[in-house]
This record gives structure tokens, C-alpha cells and sequence, in this order.
């Protein structure tokens, strides 16, 4: 932790020395958040009784903004980590005895304060010293100021992450320049950066997504959602190493039957499927009768193809035959050897199977409205629900699912091409 603050103190003082070029951005500081006083100024003296604030808070929150406008713009980006990462120079880095993600964290840190230090007392100075409604007015108790200053700190850590994150994505595309402007993009208007939080409209700030994680129904919609993942993937996987399992050591010649049966799923479409489960057991006296159960088995049917598809290339890439042989030479029985030592080597490959299982099941509306209907709403009735008298909302809700979506089909790429990594080197040895 030592070095981490030394290299901080010694960015943070080589950045101070910068004085002349933070006279130059005061300059622009100060004629910036002129301009933009004066142009709402116009707007509130044509329509004072539209805006959301107050002209004196709005000038107050100007000059706040260009105050610190260093310490959290986006566009303040470590060029010289992209130029390293670029020519290849990291990889001295990579050597050094210390965590280069730590080591990057902070050089952001103490170039964002070495930059805000030299501006902020001044623009603060200099803004309190104009007339009301032009300059800076702060009215807060001692525990908001405590609160204000614990959001700083804990804004300042977010937006260095954001920015090495951004800048880490450099190791895996030809030009970064691209994902660069989109981020400072949406991390500017989302953030108030260009117009202030409460003069956007109403669907694009964050009050429905913090409603709707405050909302009972979502979130048991969403507990829904996990709960008919985990129950048809935890029993499709069971079934399908079992069957594997008796195939490939006792019956080989009967595998591409299992094989057949398995992909029959691909053809056969949701409001066919079921139909079809309806028809045949809505009017069983038996358990089976039971709508939740037909959808568990419902989504069973769906996600086989793909979890036999992964697991059976995950067997084929450990050469299961020869590995159960090698155990039972130990000591150990067939089952105990598939479930103790192949398992385990083909973990990865039943983790994809599954995070692509929840995807499908995740964006499933067909099957739940037929077989269930509104008895056990999972996120997309209640999505199909919401939009009836709230379109906002229902938008809050339709971006949460594609995030959910977007984070587990980046979990299945990482998750594969470590996988085909690890291959490789094992080819190599």
C-alpha cells in the first residue's frame, strides 16, 4: 500500500506544477459558466414558473460544476496509459512487483486532484464574490457539507474506475477512439454534465429505476425469474450427465439417438410447445396438472438442446473415456470417477450451457403467458403488465433486461474464450 501512495503523492505533485495551463482553463472556466448562466437566465425570465430549480440554485450549481468540472469530466482521459497500452510499452509495467490496475488508479486519482486543486479555490473565490442571482450562494448544514463531501470522494473513485475501465478495453480493440466518445457521451448527459439532473425529462432520469428496485411486485417478478432459471437448468443438467454418462460407457452405439432427441427442441416453436403441454395435461387428475410444473418442464424441453450441446463438447474435449479409465486403474467405480474427476474438468463448459440457458428462459414471455399466465409473473409479464399505464416505467424495466441480458452474454464470451485459452495452452504443454 506504501508504494500505491508514494506514486500518488509523486503524480499529485508533478501535476501541480502545471500552473500556467490551469490559468488558462480558469479563463475558459469562468467565461463557460458565464455564457451558460445567461442563457438560462433567458429561458427563466420567459417561463420562470417551468423550471425545476430556483435561478439562484441553478447559477449556484454552475459554478459548483465548473469548479470541479476537472476533478469528474469524463474527457480528462490517461493518454499516456492509451499511448502505453497502444505501443506495447505496458508490458514493462506488467513486470513491475505491484498491481498495475492499483498502480493506474492512482496516477487517475492524483492527475484529477492535481488539476482540480489549482482550479476550484479560485472559481469558488470569485463566483461567491458576484451578486445574487449570478454567484454562488451554499446554505447547508454541517452534516450535509460531511455528506457532500463523502459523495465527492466516493464520485471521484467511480468516475477514475469508469475511465480505466474504458481505457483497459484498449488491450482488445485496433482503436479506442470510438467506445471513448460514446462514454463521455452518455456519462455527460447522464450525469448532468451538459444539462442539469432535474431539467432532463422524466424518462431519462434514474427516479423509475430507483422506484422500481424500491417496488415489491419487481422484485419479486425478478425473484421469479431466478427461481425458474435455476430449477429447469439444475434438473436438465443432472439428466443430461446421467444420460451422457450411461451412453458413452455402457450403450456408445445409442448416443446419436440421445443426439436426435436432444435437438428436436430447435424446431419446435413456444406457442406450439405449450399448446401442446395444455392439451395433454390441463385435465390430469395427477400432479402433472399443476401449471407451474408444466412450465418447469416446458423450459426443460427448450434449454436441452443447449445444455447437451455444451456438456457433450465439454466430455469430447477431456476425452472422458480415457480419463474414467485412469481412475478406475486408481481404485475408483465409473460414477465416482465421472462425477469426481469429469465434472470438474468440464465445469466451464456446463457454466456456459447454463448462462445461456438463463438467457433463453430470462426472455421468455411465450410459455409463461400460455402455461401460467398472470398466476407467477416472471420480469417479462411484468414488463407486458407496466406498459399498459406507464411507458416510462415499462422503458426501466426493458433496460434492466437487456443490461441482464447484455452482462450474461459477456459472461458467456469470457467464460468461452478463457476456456479455448486454456485449450491452447494445454495443446502447447
Amino acid at each position: 500500500m506504501r508504494k500505491y501512495w508514494s506514486f500518488f503523492k509523486m503524480r499529485l505533485m508533478a501535476g501541480l506544477q502545471y500552473r500556467a495551463a490551469a490559468l488558462a482553463g480558469m479563463s475558459t472556466q469562468f467565461a463557460w459558466g458565464a455564457m451558460e448562466i445567461l442563457l438560462y437566465r433567458a429561458f427563466w425570465l420567459e417561463h420562470p414558473e417551468r423550471f425545476p430549480m430556483g435561478m439562484e440554485a441553478l447559477a449556484s450549481y454552475i459554478w459548483l460544476q465548473q469548479a470541479f468540472l476537472t476533478l469528474f469530466a469524463m474527457w480528462q482521459w490517461e493518454y499516456d496509459i492509451l499511448e502505453s497500452v497502444k505501443t506495447g510499452a505496458v508490458s514493462y509495467e506488467l513486470l513491475r512487483p505491484a498491481d498495475m490496475y492499483s498502480m493506474w488508479m492512482s496516477r487517475s486519482i492524483a492527475n484529477r486532484l492535481a488539476r482540480a486543486a489549482l482550479r476550484m479555490v479560485p472559481v469558488i473565490l470569485v463566483a461567491s464574490l458576484l451578486p445574487a442571482p449570478w454567484g454562488l450562494r451554499v446554505r447547508i448544514s454541517p452534516a450535509a457539507f460531511g455528506v457532500f463531501l463523502l459523495s465527492m470522494t466516493l464520485m471521484v473513485l467511480v468516475v477514475c474506475a469508469y475511465s480505466l475501465f474504458v481505457c483497459s478495453l484498449t488491450f482488445y480493440l485496433t482503436d479506442p477512439n470510438g467506445i471513448m466518445v460514446l462514454s463521455v457521451a452518455a456519462a455527460d448527459l447522464l450525469g448532468g454534465a451538459i444539462v442539469p439532473l432535474p431539467f432532463l425529462p422524466e424518462g431519462f432520469r434514474l427516479d423509475n429505476y430507483i422506484s422500481l428496485f424500491t417496488n415489491g411486485e419487481f422484485l419479486a417478478s425478478v425473484a421469479r425469474s431466478i427461481a425458474m432459471c435455476i430449477v429447469p437448468i439444475a434438473a436438465t443438467i443432472i439428466i443430461v450427465l446421467l444420460a451422457l454418462f450411461v451412453t458413452t460407457i455402457y450403450f456408445p452405439s445409442l448416443e446419436k439417438y440421445v443426439q436426435i432427441i436432444c435437438m428436436i427442441p430447435y424446431t419446435i416453436q413456444g406457442v406450439i410447445l405449450s399448446v401442446s403441454i395444455l392439451s395433454l395435461y390441463v385435465g390430469s387428475p395427477t400432479f402433472l396438472s399443476n401449471r407451474l410444473l408444466m412450465l418447469m418442464g416446458a423450459y426443460c424441453v427448450v434449454i436441452l438442446p443447449y445444455i447437451y450441446q455444451g456438456i457433450r463438447n465439454g466430455m469430447r474435449a477431456v476425452h472422458m473415456p480415457t480419463l474414467i479409465e485412469a481412475a478406475e486403474m486408481l481404485g475408483a467405480s465409473k460414477l465416482y470417477a465421472f462425477f469426481r474427476v469429469v465434472v470438474p474438468n468440464i465445469l466451464s463448459a456446463i457454466i456456459i450451457s447454463s448462462l445461456l440457458a438463463v438467457g433463453i428462459i430470462f426472455g421468455d414471455y411465450v410459455l409463461i403467458r400460455n402455461l401460467a399466465g398472470t398466476s407467477a409473473p416472471n420480469m417479462q409479464i411484468y414488463l407486458y403488465q407496466t406498459m399498459k399505464h406507464d411507458s416510462t416505467m415499462a422503458s426501466a424495466v426493458f433496460v434492466i433486461i437487456m443490461l441482464t441480458t447484455f452482462i450474461i452474454t459477456l459472461l458467456v464470451l469470457l467464460l468461452q474464450s478463457r476456456d479455448t485459452k486454456r485449450r491452447q495452452q494445454q495443446v502447447k504443454e
